[in-house]
Parts: structure tokens; sequence; C-alpha cells
């Protein structure tokens, strides 16, 4: 059980005993703000963990054939120029061909930016955060999926709004639609017809 304002409330997950890492801040999601908290606060001499449910960095620029991410067509809306990160130009290699990048070579640098940040060495990719809490001696705790316990001073959520489709509370504007309804990321690919 945990105690939050001395009211008792029990976790929705049991939380492992053994403590697999404890530092100073712990950040869940290596999307753009993710990585650029992350290395801000290495860089200012603190302990450090990345948690990402998926498999790689980037967060919503990479393309994947399943809900969530950028469609297969998806370009910045915001010029290059105003985009890149301050302290990491995007170099001609990187293959930049319009002043409105598509996603496949946002990814790439943010892929380029955490491997020259070296983030990868503290990110934990493949650990969905299910359960955060306050413990009696002020730190968060944090419990992954792979039921994994994290213990931070601070915290910092760089989850994005994007990843989850909220679908309740429209029953009433769609009661009388009788057409196809999908959440924009279901929608990877523009048909020729729209164009």
């Amino acid at each position: 059980h945990i105690y939050i304002a001395n009211i008792k409330m029990s976790a929705p997950v049991d939380i492992p005993s053994t403590i697999y890492w404890e530092g100073d801040v712990c950040v869940i999601g290596s999307g753009w703000s993710g990585m650029l908290a992350a290395k801000h606060c290495k860089e200012h001499g603190l302990k450090v963990r990345i948690l990402e449910k998926s498999d790689y960095a980037g967060g919503v620029w990479k393309y994947i054939d399943t809900p969530g991410g950028v469609m297969a067509s998806t370009q910045t809306t915001s010029s290059w120029s105003f985009t890149e990160i301050s302290d990491f130009p995007l170099r001609p290699e990187d293959g930049l061909v319009t002043d409105f990048p598509k996603h496949d070579i946002v990814q790439n640098y943010l892929e380029r930016y955490a491997a020259h940040n070296k983030l990868p060495e503290i990110t934990s990719y493949n650990s969905s955060v299910v359960w955060v809490i306050k413990d009696s001696n002020n730190k968060f705790n944090i419990v992954t999926s792979d039921n994994k316990l994290y213990v931070s001073d601070k915290l910092v959520v760089s989850t994005g709004f994007l990843g989850n489709p909220r679908s309740k509370g429209f029953e009433s504007l769609t009661k009388n639609y009788t057409g196809e309804i999908r959440h924009a990321n279901t929608y990877k690919h523009v048909k020729d017809e729209h164009y």
C-alpha cells in the first residue's frame, strides 16, 4: 500500500522490492523533448535515465505501419532553420533537400543526436511506464512493464500527446453518422484522390 496525504491506496501493480536504477532525474519518453531534457541534465552532472516504451529514439517521427507515429508523407511544418537544435546543426549528408524535411530526415537527425550525446547508454528501451508515485522520502518510484523499479529525485514526463487516441465523449457528435470513424494515428497513407 502507498500513502498519499494520509489516504491509503493500493497500487495497480506490485511495486518491486528491489530498485533497478536510482538517480537524480528520470525522463519518460525519448522523443525530441525527452532527449533534450536528458542531454541538458547530463551536462549539469545529474545522473539520468530515459524510459522509452518503443525500441527506438525519436518519438512520433519514426514511421511505423501500425497506429501511432507519422504518416508516410509527413514533413515538418516549420522550416529546418527554425527546427534544428541550436547546438547540433543538420549536415549536408543528412539529406535535407527542402526547408521542410520529411519524417525520415527528422528521424535520422534525432537518432544521430541521441548517439552523439550518448543517450542510448542511459536509455531503457521497451520500457512502458505503468505506475509512478512519490514515496515517503519524496522520491519518484517508477514501475515499468517489465516490472523494474526506477527511483529518482526529479521526473520529466515527455510522452507527447499523440500516442493514445481518445475516443470517449464523442458519441453524441457521431450518433447519426454511419461512415467509418478513425483516429488520425491509424491514418498512414494519403490516397491519390486526396491530393
